[in-house]
């Protein structure tokens, strides 16, 4: 078991990562945050599924590698941690 932390905004890793059959633990902050990151993953497997990268029996086992959570105690045993976040240009602006 490898089970690894990604944000949603890095959703295209975690499919490639899930490809792998690791275990992917997704943290969000809120109920809200994770209610979008679980429909743009599941968007993401659906679209593999039709254009025929992956079978349902893929997406099955993708779907039952991914574990969603705002508990930050999920994350307990984790191997590695990605971070991500909102890169916004008032963060860069020179004074």
């Amino acid at each position: 078991m490898w089970p690894l932390l990604v944000a949603a905004r890095w959703a295209r890793l975690l499919l490639m990562l899930l490809n792998t059959g690791a275990e992917v633990v997704v943290l969000e902050t809120d109920a809200d945050g994770l209610a979008r990151a679980s429909a743009n993953i599941e968007a993401l497997i659906i679209n593999s599924l039709s254009s025929g990268r992956i079978d349902e029996t893929a997406a099955n086992a993708w779907r039952n590698q991914l574990t969603l959570t705002t508990n930050y105690q999920d994350l307990a045993g984790v191997d590695l941690a990605i971070e991500g976040w909102f890169r916004q240009a008032k963060c860069f602006a020179i004074p």
